[in-house]
């Protein structure tokens, strides 16, 4: 009997042979998929931007998102995460705003650190996570050269006040050694500003837990850092290798000359909160419902009067009186006119006058 060509073993065999090459087809097919997959994402890493714009600071958003846009890692994906208590702004499909009430200062800045855990299942989605000030803005390419490697793991940035500077000892640590962010003299390598800080997203999360934890020590112990988050900041890379960008990645083009090393080269700069565009820092925090006036401004920027070292910043006119604040507590104190002369009279210090020249716009010391 003549066997069929098509019999059921030749079939069999016919089959087997066909799935054997449509399964190595789909294994050569998912291998290079995984390729390009897995490549592709460690070329374009995803981006997790932190905001906090509560109370007036939301005045801020409209230009750093603009500029954020245009200007930082712009050949990547970016999503932005912004705390906020404004329910009217409207806001792009890549920002997620989420609910935060204004505290009173220094509390929205201390506390930034239980904001972004609270938010860590999110952040885990990104590759890198990076802060920025309310007041920053982006104003040339801010690209690769921020992404640390592996090794570094955090970024942060030299605070312009002290780049020049290499005696660690005049770098304004926390010296109180009850405070979790204290750092001994003759201790540090550099000293960076709170402003503008990130890094790999394990990384970075370790860093949040770590300072959060810090900050809450602190707290129940009824102590504060010298220069708040940025004071801790400086105490948890004290021991690490972080990447450390240059003074020009968070330039306070308000109160600097830009030196001949950056010029032309500012990439990120820290907008002004005492000008009249701004409001004023007091405004901004809700402590006064006046805003900053031009003839303020003109007052502060004359003011040369220096005490235990720091200038006198942030005076606001309101009436007859004239407040001085700084951001050290213990440099805080009210300016009050009396026959022609100016008494200032410190948080905890005691009152010094001096005499005020209106038209030169200037102070100068009558007795300590």
């Amino acid at each position: 009997m003549k066997r069929n060509k098509y019999s059921f073993k030749s079939c069999y065999f016919f089959i087997k042979d066909k799935l054997t090459f449509y399964i190595y087809q789909a294994l050569i097919f998912t291998f290079f998929f995984a390729i390009g997959y897995f490549s592709s994402n460690s070329m374009n890493p995803k981006i997790a931007v932190l905001y906090i714009a509560t109370g007036r600071y939301i005045v801020f958003w409209d230009g750093f998102y603009q500029s954020a846009e245009e200007n930082f890692l712009p050949n990547y994906k970016k999503h932005y995460f912004i705390f906020t208590d404004n329910e009217t702004q409207k806001f792009g499909n890549n920002v997620t705003p989420i609910y935060r009430k204004q505290h009173a200062w220094p509390y929205d800045t201390l506390d930034r650190f239980d904001l972004f855990a609270s938010i860590e299942e999110q952040l885990k989605k990104y590759d890198y996570i990076y802060f920025l000030n309310a007041n920053a803005e982006i104003v040339s390419v801010v690209g690769d050269e921020i992404l640390p490697t592996p090794e570094q793991g955090i970024m942060v940035a030299w605070h312009p006040m002290y780049y020049y500077e290499k005696n660690p000892d005049i770098y304004p640590y926390d010296r109180n050694p009850k405070s979790a962010a204290y750092i001994p003299f003759g201790q540090g390598k550099y000293y960076v500003q709170g402003g503008f800080n990130g890094g790999r997203t394990k990384d970075y999360l370790k860093l949040i837990h770590e300072l959060k934890e810090k900050t809450a020590w602190d707290r129940q112990k009824g102590v504060m850092a010298i220069w708040h988050d940025e004071s801790y900041l400086n105490k948890y890379i004290l021991d690490k290798n972080p990447l450390v960008m240059p003074p020009n990645y968070i330039w306070a083009n308000f109160s600097l000359e830009v030196t001949a090393h950056f010029k032309g080269n500012i990439k990120i700069i820290m907008r002004y909160k005492e000008s009249p565009e701004w409001g004023g820092i007091a405004w901004l925090r809700g402590e006064t419902d006046k805003k900053y006036t031009e003839m303020t401004q003109e007052i502060k920027e004359k003011s040369y009067l220096c005490r235990n070292n720091h200038w006198l910043d942030y005076l606001v006119q309101e009436h007859d009186n004239y407040y001085c604040r700084h951001e050290a507590p213990s440099e805080c104190g009210i300016i009050e006119k009396k026959d022609g002369q100016l008494i200032i009279r410190w948080d905890n210090w005691p009152a010094e006058t001096f005499s005020f020249n209106k038209k030169e716009k200037n102070y100068q010391s009558v007795e300590k």
